[in-house]
């Protein structure tokens, strides 16, 4: 199969596309059929040798969507040919930037119809960790106000609307005033430039 790897760490021109075999499937593992797959910021610091460490050569990536090949055998809710994506690679397993990606079970869920392979492969890192601030740490509610700084960014944009689905009255910064207009356009009931003296 076709990956993308980097032999050294660097900046983009270290980034290459080998022949490697193709992965097989732990017994708790999915085999997916990559058709798409996000770029993420820690995945640029990995391949730069600044953010932790990883075996070379490497496969970056850390979040995907496409089809399930083949499913370990203590793998139970995913079949052959079942939609996917899958995320949460990012801390040094990679693999994603190739047409296969073998990937923990745990770190799949399947991909409704309605969603395409682009937007479910762009989901996970950035959904995640919105969903871990707002739920599991900030335990957001309803009416309350909740603060997203760098609103337009990867993690932002997808924080702005999920506090906004929650019901809080999100204020969010965001750099230009372009950014600030999609900021607003996405549920932030105020926007303000980070750049500000004034911002406090």
């Amino acid at each position: 199969m076709r990956a993308v790897r980097y032999h050294e760490h660097g900046g983009p021109d270290v980034l290459q596309v080998d022949e490697v075999d193709q992965p097989d499937s732990a017994a708790d593992e999915v085999l997916i059929e990559v058709r798409a797959a996000s770029v993420n910021a820690v995945d640029a610091r990995f391949r730069a040798g600044s953010y932790g460490s990883v075996s070379l050569p490497a496969i970056p990536g850390g979040d995907a969507a496409g089809v399930v090949a083949e499913v370990g055998e203590d793998v139970e809710g995913f079949a052959e040919g079942d939609r996917v994506f899958a995320g949460g690679m990012g801390h040094g397993e990679g693999g994603t930037f190739a047409e296969y990606a073998s990937i923990p079970k745990m770190k799949v869920a399947h991909l409704p119809e309605n969603i395409s392979f682009e937007v479910g492969g762009a989901i996970p890192n950035v959904g995640v960790t919105a969903w871990m601030a707002f739920v599991e740490n900030a335990g957001l509610r309803p009416t309350e106000y909740c603060l997203v700084h760098g609103g337009n960014g990867g993690v932002g944009h997808t924080a702005v609307q999920l506090g906004n689905a929650m019901g809080a009255d999100v204020l969010a910064t965001a750099g230009s005033a372009e950014a600030r207009e999609r900021v607003r356009d996405l549920g932030a009931v105020v926007a303000f430039d980070y750049d500000s003296e004034t911002l406090a």
